[in-house]
């Protein structure tokens, strides 16, 4: 019997579909079974590659990033942003000459693509996109590079767009400089000398300060500095391994109306940020720190 060819898998194709194995197969068209079954082989090999294709799914990469000096800030909320507070990080990295700034999600606020329904009029996309830009420029100023990782208020406008838009037609608005590095992930990961850390904005929230870091420390294994609750607070995470941080923010809660306008009994909002300084974390926040003591 003669060798199976290339002209020949179709028919083999069509055959097996039908049910004949290869041996079945091989007498119909007169061809070496061995042959048949090496066609058939490869036809399955040929599939589970395709199937494995049409499943996958590509999200891109997280930022890994490695150095020992940072800035790390999160919930800058632009245009509720507490500028004052602003001023005095920046003054910090100048004095330590620290160059690299990370945004942990919420640097905006983008009210007006909330899908919950605005306490007051929400501020114009124009003038939250305005005071973004001009903030952005004054940190290029400061820093070397800016590194952004989307918060859930960062993603309100994609979510509004339903996904038409994504994290680089986001800032794409407000800035171009490729000293600005955006990344769809929420979280980024540093390596430093002293160990590795977790920049994040989880979808979790506790009242209980520091406590979400805390328990995603252990679960991450490493350290973790987490913004989106508000919170101000360095702890270590139960096994006692990690440092975990919820970094506060950079917003003003004066300007927050669901804050002013209403009595909760959520923890007060305590905004402030973190340096690492040769891997080291130092935490500043009214009350915390004594600015006058850091040249701030």
């Amino acid at each position: 019997m003669k060798i199976a060819t290339p002209g020949d898998e179709q028919q083999i194709s069509d055959l097996a579909a039908a049910g004949l194995d290869a041996s079945q197969i091989g007498r119909v068209l007169g061809l070496n079974i061995t042959s048949v079954r090496s066609v058939l082989v490869a036809q399955a090999q040929r599939r589970t590659q395709t199937i494995q294709e049409l499943l996958h799914v590509d999200f891109g990469k997280p930022l890994e990033l490695s150095g020992d000096d940072w800035m790390i800030t999160s919930d800058w909320h632009v245009p509720e942003t507490d500028w004052r507070l602003v001023e005095r990080m920046c003054s910090i990295a100048r004095r330590n000459l620290v160059k690299q700034l990370v945004i942990g999600g919420d640097f905006f606020s983008q009210s007006q693509f909330s899908s919950f329904a605005n306490l007051v009029p929400p501020v114009s996309w124009a003038q939250e996109r305005d005071a973004a830009r001009e903030l952005l420029r004054h940190m290029l100023d400061v820093f070397e590079n800016i590194w952004i990782v989307m918060g859930n208020h960062d993603r309100r406008l994609v979510k509004w767009a339903d996904a038409t838009l994504d994290e680089k037609d986001v800032f794409g608005m407000v800035i171009t400089s490729n000293r600005v590095h955006v990344n769809k992930f929420a979280y980024c990961t540093l390596e430093t000398s002293a160990g590795k850390w977790r920049v994040t904005h989880p979808m979790n929230y506790r009242q209980a300060r520091g406590q979400t870091p805390a328990l995603l420390a252990d679960k991450l294994r490493m350290n973790v500095i987490a913004g989106h609750e508000h919170h101000t607070a360095m702890t270590y995470s139960p096994s006692g391994e990690y440092v975990a941080i919820s970094i506060g923010g950079l917003y003003d809660a004066g300007k927050i109306a669901y804050v002013q306008l209403t009595d909760q009994l959520r923890p007060a909002m305590t905004p402030g940020f973190v340096m690492l300084r040769g891997g080291y974390p130092y935490l500043f926040g009214d009350k915390i720190t004594n600015w006058e003591a850091w040249g701030a």
